[in-house]
């Protein structure tokens, strides 16, 4: 594997992807379908196709109930490398501090919704590729842009084009998603950014929660001890497992004396670990186990509410060591206890990891190391869940990182209010996506 950088005469063009992005989040590209407004979409649609006249002349685009496919075709059409992000987003939410949908740009920062989830890493594709275009670079493999109009409301866009793509023989040799970023340190005791390699995604579960005043019961008071003594309540059970482990083993040369101690004796301080990480830092029980998290229900799951009653959505994250089936039961069984009917609304199982010595793991954080020299490379646990998963099995190897580097407000953000990314980490993201391009086309035969 080349170890030295190849893009040394590449020259980022930063107002230009400012502009890009900018008009990439003025186009409301909301997919819950409360707020959607395809009229948003086709003008998101429009201007890539105008922005990106060599990726259209080049490739062949097609159209999957919005969701974009295109292929730009190598000499092999055996092993490609296919590059994600989706182009749909929430609804701006909370009191944001400027207009959600402007596509401010100010001291090298772009504002809006999208910045960061994931509008700046897909401005990233499209400028890379389109500049190697201009370039005049010949593709040894094929490669594929595939981005979501969908994602956020896990539809099928996506699975309709990895169909697509199986029923025509196409099994991809790396698939790039989104999922894990280059964030400032992400426990205590470790320095500088680290670029996080997602290798798994989280299973998860909807669960509606319905309580009813009845036979002297009060179904708020109820429902409020239910969500108080969940939040304390430990569902399943909570361990490091490999990747999580290998994560800590990675940062171990970045950490303080003390924690270095720690991470080297963790046979010893395990079981402690376990206990002490999740009260001081949230992510962390996200990391070693199950959690749950409530949301409002949608209008949806609000019919027929009876007038004696009230409800709540529960959100169950699980991880690969416990099946959502069994978190889901454990949690129903545990709400009866207040009293409380539940309904399963949606669930989905921890799908298989990436391994931790494959070559798509391999080759992505030797581009990142190359990169974005300095910077810690770490395997994760993706705490959500991406499009990605679509491709297990159907891909030699799929990893998920965004080369977006995000502070901690701006990862934040994520989902919440005033979202942002800098204009530097656009152009970092693009030297990356070039990186991999360039690479990838030259060892892979």
């Amino acid at each position: 594997m080349m170890s030295e950088y190849t893009d040394e005469k590449f020259v980022p063009e930063k107002n230009r992807y400012a502009e890009t992005l900018s008009e990439f989040i003025k186009c409301k590209t909301i997919s819950d379908e409360r707020f959607f407004d395809k009229t948003e979409f086709d003008k998101f649609l429009s201007f890539i196709k105008g922005r990106f006249p060599l990726v259209f002349e080049k490739g062949e685009y097609k159209d999957f109930n919005g969701g974009i496919m295109i292929k730009i075709d190598g000499k092999s059409h055996d092993e490609p490398l296919v590059l994600m992000s989706h182009y749909d987003v929430v609804q701006e939410n909370g009191k944001w501090s400027f207009d959600a949908w402007s596509g401010k740009v100010e001291n090298g920062v772009v504002y809006g919704r999208g910045a960061v989830d994931t509008k700046g890493s897909l401005a990233a594709i499209f400028e890379s590729v389109e500049s190697l275009l201009n370039e005049g670079f010949a593709f040894s493999n094929d490669l594929y842009i595939i981005s979501s109009s969908r994602e956020e409301i896990a539809g099928a866009d996506v699975p309709d084009m990895v169909k697509y793509l199986a029923d025509n023989g196409v099994k991809p040799k790396l698939v790039i998603d989104e999922g894990g970023g280059i964030v400032d340190p992400p426990v205590p005791g470790v320095s500088g950014k680290c670029a996080m390699i997602g290798m798994i995604e989280r299973s998860s579960a909807r669960v509606v929660v319905e309580f009813t005043n009845k036979d002297g019961k009060n179904a708020a008071a109820n429902m409020a001890e239910f969500i108080e003594k969940t939040q304390k309540k430990v569902f399943g059970r909570r361990d490091f497992g490999p990747v999580n482990t290998a994560m800590f083993n990675a940062m171990k040369p970045k950490m303080n004396g003390a924690m270095k101690f720690v991470f080297s004796n963790l046979c010893v301080f395990k079981p402690l670990l376990i206990k002490l990480l999740p009260k001081v830092n949230k992510s962390a029980a996200s990391l070693l186990g199950a959690t749950v998290a409530f949301v409002t229900p949608s209008d949806k799951e609000n019919l027929d509410l009876p007038s004696n009653a009230i409800r709540i959505v529960a959100r169950i994250s699980g991880n690969y060591y416990n099946k959502i089936d069994d978190l889901v039961d454990e949690f129903t069984a545990f709400a009866k206890e207040f009293g409380a009917e539940t309904k399963v609304v949606s669930k989905r199982e921890t799908p298989a990891p990436e391994p931790l010595d494959s070559d798509g793991f391999r080759f992505v954080k030797n581009v990142a190391e190359c990169v974005f020299p300095g910077v810690t490379v770490a395997p994760f646990c993706v705490l959500g869940g991406t499009d990605a998963r679509h491709f297990i099995g159907k891909s030699q190897s799929v990893i998920r990182f965004a080369p977006i580097y995000m502070n901690n407000q701006q990862f934040s953000s994520f989902h919440n209010k005033d979202e942002n990314i800098s204009v530097d980490s656009v152009a970092d993201a693009v030297r990356f996506y070039r990186e991999a391009i360039k690479r990838f086309n030259n060892t892979t035969k």
